[in-house]
């Protein structure tokens, strides 16, 4: 009895360090990946999601920031909170036909500048290159409008 007491002792003790260190591991990744402010996506990871899913009913546009920094910069989609750019300067947003975007920069005093630097070729507005500029503001982008791609 006591054999077997021993045994799941040494069982637990080895999945209660295994935990610790995982835990360990996943903490310094997420310290490291915030620290080093790494786009969300690169180049060819993005032409890959716009492949697969470049059909009528998906549609995408791609925001990036002209400063680092501003982590509380909030995307919002028909008025709800969506995405914020945290740590990334690229920010990937997922749309449908007539979603309206906005861009909230109204907790900073300083100029800030989205561009669209991406989209499906299945959308029509917002157009590639498009520029919003909030002070202090929030400020509409466009309303999304899809191609017929049939």
């Amino acid at each position: 009895m006591r054999k077997k007491k021993s045994i799941f002792e040494k069982i637990e003790k080895s999945i209660l360090r295994f935990c610790i260190v995982s835990i360990i591991l996943l903490g310094s990744i997420h310290i490291y990946k915030q620290s080093t402010g790494t786009e969300v996506f690169f180049n060819e990871e993005l032409d890959k999601i716009f492949e697969q899913n470049s059909n009528k009913d998906n549609a995408y546009v791609v925001l990036k920031k002209t400063k680092k920094g501003f982590q509380n910069i909030e995307i919002l989609v028909n008025g709800d909170k969506k995405h914020k750019f945290e740590n990334n300067l690229e920010l990937v947003l997922s749309v449908k036909d007539n979603d309206l975007i906005e861009v909230d920069g109204s907790m900073y005093d300083e100029s800030i500048k989205i561009e669209v630097v991406g989209v499906t070729e299945n959308i029509a507005q917002p157009k590639l290159n498009t520029v919003v500029e909030t002070n202090k503001s929030m400020e509409m982008l466009g309303k999304v409008e899809l191609n017929n791609l049939e």
